[in-house]
């Protein structure tokens, strides 16, 4: 199995704000390129008020901090030396995670509202870059598809009991309600490591094995540092029989 993708934490959540220099960047993209990585994904631009890019429309209608570093120019600069994909996520204001009626109150519509401005600003000051290659929602996602407008949904379905793990995936399942003649991936999240904290390896293959009872078309594996395990990468090797099948449209 080979590992084509990965995530960049824009590190304006949960671990200290842009600690790194360009230098170890510039490392982590060419390990990340020797190991095969051909895509990465930044998981959101901002939370709440840090922000990963001079952003005149967060700053203005979010009052977000104006952050000392461009992250976005730098991960597409080398996106561009090393010729990878780099696609772009969107703001997050952290209103969902606390707001119970964010869906009906009007949250909903902001949202999307500064994100469109936000998808506008970006593609004006960073679209001449080859490696810009598409959007990223890092927001919770069932009005997203309900409306057609993914090709592919990852939910983070992390659970360490493989039965809270099904459970999890059907419920994700049952809240995906495309429109008619619309195609769409669904690959759920399946946790390796948190916390410092290996996954057991015979969790880890019940999840794998319950996703194809479910007839998901794979998963995402978080994260890569639970493949130290022999065991688990063993268990991959022997499940990943075939390569998955992507939507052609």
């Amino acid at each position: 199995m080979k590992i084509k993708a990965t995530f960049l934490d824009e590190i304006s959540h949960d671990i200290p704000h842009q600690n790194w220099s360009e230098k170890e960047w510039d490392a982590d993209f060419a390990l990340m390129k020797a190991v095969g990585i051909e895509m990465v994904v930044m998981i959101r631009c901002g939370y709440k008020r840090f922000i990963t890019y001079p952003s005149h429309t967060l700053t203005q209608d979010e009052k977000c901090f104006v952050p000392p570093v461009d992250l976005v120019d730098m991960f597409l600069r080398l996106s561009d030396k090393y010729s990878m994909q780099f696609y772009f996520g969107l703001y997050d204001s952290g209103r969902y995670w606390v707001d119970a009626d964010f869906w009906t109150n009007g949250n909903y519509e902001r949202e999307v509202a500064i994100n469109k401005a936000v998808i506008d600003e970006v593609w004006t000051k960073y679209g001449r870059y080859k490696s810009f290659s598409g959007w990223y929602l890092s927001q919770e996602w069932p009005q997203w598809v309900n409306n057609g407008i993914c090709d592919l949904l990852a939910v983070q379905c992390y659970r360490r009991d493989s039965m809270a793990y099904a459970n999890t995936v059907k419920a994700a399942q049952a809240n995906i309600r495309l429109p008619e003649g619309k195609k769409m991936n669904f690959v759920p999240g399946v946790l390796l490591m948190v916390s410092g904290q290996i996954s057991e390896a015979e969790q880890v293959k019940k999840q794998l094995l319950a996703n194809r009872k479910l007839n998901t078309n794979g998963e995402i594996l978080f994260y890569n540092e639970g493949l130290r395990l022999p065991e688990i990468r063993k268990i991959i090797k022997d499940v990943y029989t075939e390569k998955v099948s992507y939507p052609s449209n």
